[in-house]
């Protein structure tokens, strides 16, 4: 290696010499490179001899004493080359490919570009396909990066195989290559921080680092960086604050139904979307991991009851069974007029059925011991066999008393689609919908949840409804919602998002108060008060077990989780009992509790 007395060309040399050694197509070609670049330093006491007909095992070791050598030499680049060669992409190796992608952002070297493709290629080779690479990474890195060159232009677009990601981290990889392909296909710099490699749990560290590259994409104005600026923003969704998936959401949703896409992973994107919705409703506020992890975890549960039921179908309904034409032809305005609501005009579309509401009222009264009676009071509109409905109701409650999570775990039971809206941001009248006048023009909440779930009757849950703003300058969620609470008003409800006429008389409301006092009177005497009372200690056996059984549904990691120690209760039970037995609260804690235990563990 020639030498100087530059420091950033000494740098950049050693990053040289980690591009040759990242970008070869083989396991073997990398031991080749790297044996050459190491006769080129002065490292004399390199045990090279004969390495390519050693074992595997034998070669993982002398590459590591090679890398120990190199870094005592100060070649960290040929160090970090070496420890690729012998950690591969394990969890021995994910550390140094991240340190390796960063370090090559200072190569100077043709290969520079595809050896940070290829390193960024083994995060998935790790995950996805490791079973059939076998440990090679150099060449299945290789065969993955030339199998993307080559496919087909008919593929779905960046925003929507990023969805089908199982982790940000993983998104992320995906979104960097392909911006740094497209970048310099078109002769562009390509930015250094593409050459970072951040993890899952880093994401809000690399927040500002997406949202610039995403207004830098789109101030481009072409149609290829206009998707990629989309790709970057759905980065930037997080569960605790729903505001940025709006951003995403609806060309998300359009790519999804306007591209081509196999059976499989149709039904997959759907799922996913699903839960993006619930998180940009705020469904998924109170959880750390990101949404593409959430999405991951949930689509199994999902695809899982698909196969267990029948999915609700739009037309194919026996006549026989429980239907209800929601959109009639006599009061559709075709001109204009969406394509999937064109396809709804004048088709039968099912209503879910209660099956078994014994069962289903005996466990939630196993869940919310707190609440027997008020169980009762919300179920008691059911009937087996029935279409479901229930009259609009209120859970009014204190803070954290698990009102929410009481809806979304009737709605799981009843196996009916629940969707949530957000009062407490709700500052117009946009529940109704918004005009076809405007460019944002989109249907109201309880259409677009029929549109969402294919069956006519979903339940809209309206949390924190009393905190909705109370202007009525571009209207009000009050004044919106109390037309399509009387049955007979909402049969004809004429949606000006659409500018159509809808039956949505089998929509159930249901919302969540802390108050009643702030609602208007005409409001209030449309709904069931029914008031939730708070848990006490004596409950928290039960209430602890819930949790756990959420966690493990959420996290399979959890699945088999011991059950909490009494020792463990009495802990939470204080440190409860100083939160005023807050639902919400108890969910942290016993997640604090399941920490200390991982911690614990890998101590002993």
């Amino acid at each position: 290696m020639t030498k100087t007395t530059d420091a950033d060309s000494v740098v950049s040399d050693q990053a040289d010499i980690l591009a040759t050694v990242a970008a070869s197509a083989s396991r073997t070609l990398a031991i080749i490179a790297a044996v050459a670049e190491t006769q080129l330093t002065d490292i004399d006491d390199a045990p090279l001899a004969n390495i390519l007909s050693m074992t595997r095992k034998t070669q993982d070791a002398v590459a590591h004493v090679m890398a120990d050598l190199a870094d005592k030499h100060g070649v960290p680049g040929l160090a970090l080359a070496w420890r690729l060669i012998a950690g591969g992409a394990g969890v021995d190796g994910t550390d140094y490919v991240a340190q390796a992608i960063r370090f090559l952002a200072r190569a100077q070297e043709s290969t520079a570009p595809i050896a940070r493709e290829r390193l960024r290629a083994w995060k998935y080779i790790t995950r996805e396909q490791l079973e059939e690479s076998g440990d090679d990474y150099f060449a299945a890195a290789a065969a993955y990066c030339q199998s993307d060159e080559n496919s087909s232009g008919n593929e779905p677009g960046l925003p929507v195989r990023a969805l089908l990601e199982n982790r940000w981290d993983d998104a992320f990889s995906k979104i960097a290559i392909e911006t740094a392909k497209m970048l310099e296909r078109v002769g562009r710099t390509v930015p250094r921080d593409l050459c970072g490699s951040p993890y899952d749990d880093e994401r809000n560290a690399w927040q500002k680092t997406a949202e610039e590259f995403a207004d830098a994409l789109l101030a481009i104005g072409r149609d290829w960086s206009g998707e990629l600026s989309i790709a970057w923003r759905m980065l930037l969704c997080e569960p605790s604050d729903p505001r940025p998936f709006g951003l995403v959401l609806p060309q998300l949703r359009w790519m999804s139904a306007n591209m081509l896409l196999s059976e499989s992973d149709a039904k997959i994107v759907k799922a996913r979307l699903r839960v993006w919705h619930d998180a940009a409703a705020g469904l998924h506020r109170d959880k750390d991991v990101s949404v593409f992890r959430i999405a991951a975890v949930k689509t199994r549960t999902m695809l899982r009851d698909d196969e267990a039921k029948a999915e609700p179908i739009i037309d194919g309904v026996d006549p026989s069974l429980p239907h209800v034409v929601v959109l009639k032809e006599f009061g559709a305005n075709k001109k204009s007029l969406d394509r999937e609501w064109k396809n709804l005009i004048d088709k039968r579309v099912a209503l879910v059925v209660a099956r078994d509401v014994a069962a289903i009222t005996a466990t939630l009264r196993s869940e919310y011991p707190h609440a027997w009676r008020e169980i009762w009071m919300l179920v008691q509109d059911l009937r087996d066999d029935k279409p479901i409905w229930m009259r609009p109701v209120i859970l009014l409650g204190d803070p954290g008393c698990g009102k929410s999570r009481l809806v979304r775990r009737l709605a799981e039971l009843l196996s009916i689609y629940v969707n949530r809206f957000d009062a407490a941001s709700a500052m117009d009248g946009m529940f109704a919908g918004v005009n076809k006048g405007w460019s944002s023009a989109q249907s109201s909440v309880p259409a677009g949840a029929v549109l969402a779930a294919c069956h006519a009757n979903p339940i809209v849950m309206i949390d924190e409804i009393e905190k909705a703003g109370t202007s009525v300058h571009n209207g009000s969620l009050w004044n919106a919602l109390t037309p399509l609470l009387e049955r007979e008003t909402s049969s004809r409800y004429r949606d000006k998002g659409i500018d159509c006429e809808l039956d949505l008389s089998h929509v159930s409301y249901i919302a969540t108060a802390n108050a009643v006092e702030p609602l208007p009177a005409p409001l209030r005497d449309r709904f069931r008060i029914i008031r939730i009372p708070s848990p006490t200690i004596k409950h928290l056996p039960a209430l602890a077990a819930n949790v756990m059984r959420d966690i493990a549904r959420d996290d399979e990691e959890r699945a088999h989780e011991p059950a909490l120690a009494p020792d463990e209760l009495a802990i939470i039970g204080r440190a409860w009992e100083r939160e005023r037995f807050s639902m919400r609260k108890l969910q942290r804690l016993i997640s604090a509790t399941l920490e200390a235990r991982d911690r614990c563990a890998m101590r002993h």
